[in-house]
C-alpha cells in the first residue's frame, strides 16, 4: 500500500509577526492548504516525507504560532505536523512524473487511494482547532467528505473476485495458509458485502439495511486485518531470523579478512522488505481501528474523530506509496 513544491522566497520569515495577523490562517485558506498537501501527498513516495523546503512547508510550519492565539493549543501542533510531513520533493526514477502519475492513477488502487487520503484529510481538518468557523465552509467539507467515501466504495465494485483468485491458489492444510484463509476470505468478504452496502448509498437498495450491512462488512474487514497481522508478523520475525544467520556469516568473512559485499547486498534488500513489511502491518492496525469503530456501539476514547482520521490518512499514505513503487 505514495512528492513537487516552489522555494521560498529567499529572507523570508513565516513566523513573523506580519504572517501572524494575515488572512493566510483563516479557515477557508487552511482548508485549502489540507486538501493541496493530500493531492500532493498522494503521488510522492513516503521515504521522502521529511524533505521539507518549500514556501508551502514554511507556511505550514508558521501555522500553530499563527492559530494558537485564538483556537488554543489542543491538537493544532499534531495536526499541522502531520499536513507538514505531506510536502516534499517529487521521487526520481527515471521516468516524466506526470507518466508515473498517470500509471498511478490508472490503477483501481491508485485512484482509491488518492480520494483516501482527500477524504481523510478533510475529516482530520473538520475534527482539528482550526476547522473552518463559516457554517458553510464547514458543510461543503461534510458533503465533500460523504461524497468521496461514496465514490470509494463504487471502486470496490468486483474487488472480491481478486481475493477468490488467491485462495484458490492457496493451501489450507499450513499454517500460514490458515491465516492466509483468514486475512484473504475476510478482506473478501468484506470487499462483496461493500458492493450492497454502495446500493443502499445509491438508493438502490433500502436504507433500513445500511446498519446491519455495515456492521457486517465492518467485522468481515476486522477478521481479515486480524489475520493478516498475525500473518505478516510471521513474515516479519522470518526476515529478522535470516538478517541473523547473514550478520553471523558476515562477522566469520570478516574475522577471516574478507570482504561480504554479496552478503551487504542481501541484508540490505531483507531489511528493505521487513520496513516494507512492517509498514503494512502498521497500516492494518489502523484500518482495523477504523473498522472497529463501525463495530462498537459504544463510544469511548478509540471513537475520537481526530484519532480515527489520522489513523485513515496513515493508513491512505503507507498503501498509495506501496502503489506507487509498483506501477
Amino acid at each position: 500500500m505514495e512528492w513537487r513544491h516552489e522555494r521560498a522566497a529567499a529572507g523570508s520569515e513565516p513566523c513573523s509577526p506580519p504572517f501572524r495577523n494575515s488572512n493566510l490562517a483563516s479557515p477557508t485558506n487552511l482548508s485549502l492548504v489540507s486538501l493541496f498537501a493530500s493531492l500532493h501527498a498522494c503521488c510522492c513516495p513516503l521515504t521522502h516525507l521529511l524533505n521539507l523546503h518549500s514556501t508551502l512547508s514554511g507556511i505550514l510550519i508558521s501555522l500553530p504560532i499563527a492559530v494558537r492565539d485564538e483556537e488554543g493549543p489542543g491538537g493544532v501542533g499534531v495536526c499541522v505536523l502531520l499536513l507538514r510531513l505531506m510536502c516534499s520533493r517529487l521521487p526520481q526514477d527515471g521516468r516524466p512524473v506526470l507518466e508515473h502519475l498517470e500509471a498511478y492513477l490508472a490503477r483501481r488502487d491508485g485512484v482509491d487511494k488518492a480520494l483516501k487520503i482527500l477524504r481523510y484529510s478533510t475529516k482530520l481538518l473538520l475534527a482539528s482547532p482550526i476547522a473552518p468557523k463559516d457554517p458553510e465552509v464547514y458543510g461543503r467539507l461534510k458533503d465533500f467528505d460523504a461524497s468521496v467515501g461514496s465514490s470509494r466504495k463504487a471502486f470496490r465494485l468486483g474487488k472480491f473476485i481478486q481475493d477468490v483468485n488467491v485462495l484458490k491458489k492457496t493451501n489450507f492444510n499450513t499454517r500460514d495458509g490458515f491465516l492466509e484463509l483468514v486475512a484473504t476470505g475476510g478482506e473478501g468478504f468484506y470487499y462483496f458485502v461493500e458492493q450492497f452496502v454502495w446500493l443502499v448509498k445509491a438508493g438502490l437498495i433500502d436504507k433500513r439495511h445500511s446498519k446491519r450491512l455495515t456492521k457486517i462488512s465492518a467485522w468481515a474487514e476486522f477478521i481479515g486485518y486480524f489475520g493478516s497481522v498475525a500473518l505478516k508478523s510471521i513474515q516479519v520475525s522470518i526476515y529478522l531470523e535470516q538478517e541473523a544467520k547473514l550478520l553471523q556469516g558476515m562477522r566469520k568473512k570478516a574475522e577471516g579478512g574478507i570482504s561480504p559485499v554479496s552478503e551487504i547486498k542481501e541484508l540490505q534488500a531483507l531489511q528493505g522488505k521487513r520496513l516494507m513489511k512492517t509498514l503494512s502491518i502498521i497500516q492494518d492496525l489502523a484500518d482495523s481501528l477504523l473498522a472497529l469503530t463501525d463495530i462498537r456501539e459504544t463510544k469511548g476514547v478509540l471513537d475520537n474523530p481526530f484519532l480515527l482520521a489520522f489513523a485513515g490518512l496513515l493508513s491512505a499514505l503507507i498503501s498509495a506509496q506501496k502503489n506507487w513503487k509498483n506501477c
